[in-house]
């Protein structure tokens, strides 16, 4: 049995406000860091110091839509923020490692930046595509 994991053993879930939505369908959504590069040029040393420092996490999620649902919660959201009561974005995420089991995971503090929906053709699926920024994303013992 191969160890390497796969779309199968992924599920994600939305909260908006508190709230839970409605699955998402998710095709494919990636993860990963906003980072500043720092480069500190000491003198009389051959190579710059380097580290760096997270600013948040970014996460895009393409999704499949059998409903309209998604995109009424989409369209709220930006209602609410246009009343200046921005609810909180949080995802939880799962992750089934083929040797160690389950992995779990959580997205807190975040934001949906500017969403799309996208309708391809007569027979193309519909798509909604989520950017999310996320302050932490931290595994959940």
């Amino acid at each position: 049995m191969s160890g390497f994991m796969n779309g199968k053993g992924a599920f994600l879930t939305l909260f908006i406000g508190g709230v839970k939505q409605e699955p998402l369908e998710v095709e494919s959504w990636d993860l990963g860091p906003v980072v500043e590069k720092i480069e500190d040029n000491v003198c009389g040393e051959d190579r710059a110091r380097l580290d760096r420092e997270i600013s948040h996490y970014t996460l895009s999620l393409s999704c499949f839509n059998s409903t309209a649902s998604k995109l009424k919660a989409m369209l709220q959201y930006d209602e609410s923020v246009d009343a200046n009561e921005q609810p909180s974005v949080d995802l939880g995420l799962r992750l089934t490692d083929k040797r160690n089991g389950r992995s779990l995971l959580s997205c807190t503090e975040g934001c949906i930046d500017d969403w799309k929906w996208a309708v391809g053709g007569r027979t193309a699926r519909q798509k909604l595509t989520i950017p999310i920024r996320v302050r932490y994303a931290k595994p959940i013992a």
